[in-house]
């Protein structure tokens, strides 16, 4: 090729860039239109202001799992995803991305949903104990977790978290399952003193606990959380165990 078929092919080549960018300023204008018409108009998404409040909450987690973090917020917005599910697989996620607690931790669960229901009046505690929460639901205007269970380690999930009420705090409780059966007409003074409601059953269509006992200091229990009726209220009374046996 001679100089002159050089020269002219490069200044075919430096023409056509110069008519590409001749091309791309025409263009800009109109894709700028486009731009704001698309993102801009009030039809458009518009995002802005705080993140929803279960991002808020949970972060990243509630991208994925949006189900379980609507579920968590009202009664759980206090527990954080990790408390119960240790990161295996840093920075990935999927399917076994996460740890998934054991009943030792976990001795009750509500569901993969994480959705305690009604029960989630109790708080965080509906998610790991399910079933006393269920079994306690009628007493949850005068009784709350911590009323009888002090938090020991908190944040910290599992066995021992807790403290667990002495004989002096509930001196005849029903049992683990918190389930005062039949004598549970007698609300939440069956669960701490179920022998007494067992005997006092065939009563409790016309006598009650706070017919005889007043309530002294509301929403704490123990040694003198209620009076004790005097000689002229109870006049021949037949002993601590309110059993008056055949008469």
């Amino acid at each position: 090729m001679s100089n002159a078929g050089v020269i002219r092919a490069g200044g075919s080549s430096r023409h056509g860039r110069a008519a590409a960018r001749g091309r791309l300023v025409a263009w800009w204008p109109v894709a700028v239109v486009f731009c704001f018409a698309a993102c801009g108009n009030e039809g458009a998404p518009q995002y802005q202001g705080p993140p929803a409040d279960t991002i808020a909450a949970f972060g990243q987690c509630a991208i994925c799992h949006t189900t379980e973090a609507g579920s968590l917020l009202a009664g759980g917005a206090a527990l954080k995803c990790e408390v119960c599910h240790r990161e295996l697989l840093v920075g990935r996620t999927g399917p076994g991305h996460r740890q998934i607690p054991g009943p030792e931790q976990v001795p009750a669960f509500p569901g993969p949903s994480h959705n305690a229901g009604e029960s989630s009046v109790f708080g965080k505690c509906a998610l790991c104990h399910n079933d006393l929460a269920i079994t306690l639901l009628p007493l949850h205007d005068s009784l709350t977790c911590d009323t009888c269970h002090d938090d020991l380690l908190p944040g910290v999930y599992g066995s021992g978290h807790q403290s667990k009420p002495d004989e002096e705090q509930v001196p005849a409780f029903p049992g683990p399952s918190h389930n005062a059966g039949e004598s549970s007409v007698f609300g939440k003074c069956a669960l701490c003193h179920n022998d007494l409601a067992i005997t006092l059953l065939p009563l409790h269509d016309s006598l009650t606990c706070d017919t005889c006992h007043d309530e002294l200091l509301p929403g704490v229990y123990g040694p003198g959380h209620q009076s004790k009726p005097d000689e002229e209220q109870v006049p021949a009374f037949p002993g601590p165990s309110h059993n008056a046996g055949e008469s």
